[in-house]
């Protein structure tokens, strides 16, 4: 039977992709914040069709978790950002697709508010979101926090050093 303990470059690859989903997480917490505050305002006190407060609260969320994921989570600095931004686009298409679908079953077929049709839609969304954002809309992105942790070097430091991550790429043969 092998070892049931992480080498340390397994521990520092597990350490540097849970620090990313954790922030990740935050902001989707301070997103859906948003979300549902636009939300309630769109429904609640201006009185719209749920559709049309659902997308505003919708457009409004996404923007900053763009911001937000690219500068924070993701700590993106490309300079392609047109490139970046429409990939994004194709994101919140998909996301924005699957929200209206799911709000619109449970509120026209199952008869609950467009709340819990909204709540309905967040584990899609979310898995959606960081995958998509992940390994699609940041890759090829030169930042540390983007390097995918097979095109990523780990070597422990020298002798009384605790070791460190080196961004390296690879060598291709």
């Amino acid at each position: 039977m092998g070892s049931e303990h992480l080498s340390y470059e397994e521990a520092k690859l597990v350490e540097f992709e849970v620090k990313k989903y954790l922030k990740f997480g935050l902001v989707g917490a301070i997103t859906a914040a948003i979300y549902f505050s636009v939300l309630a305002l769109h429904l609640e006190i201006i009185r719209l069709n749920y559709n049309i407060a659902v997308s505003i609260a919708y457009t409004v969320s996404v923007i900053f978790q763009f911001l937000a994921n690219k500068y924070f989570t993701f700590e993106s600095r490309t300079k392609n950002i047109a490139h970046q931004f429409s990939k994004f686009l194709v994101l919140l298409i998909v996301n924005y697709l699957l929200t209206i679908l799911i709000v619109r079953y449970v509120v026209e077929t199952l008869g609950f508010s467009p709340y819990i049709g909204v709540i309905a839609s967040i584990p899609l969304i979310v898995v959606t979101g960081f995958l998509l954002s992940r390994y699609w809309i940041y890759t090829g992105d030169t930042s540390i926090a983007n390097l995918t942790p097979p095109l990523t070097t780990l070597r422990r430091g020298g002798e009384g050093e605790g070791g460190n991550i080196s961004t390296t790429p690879e060598k291709k043969l």
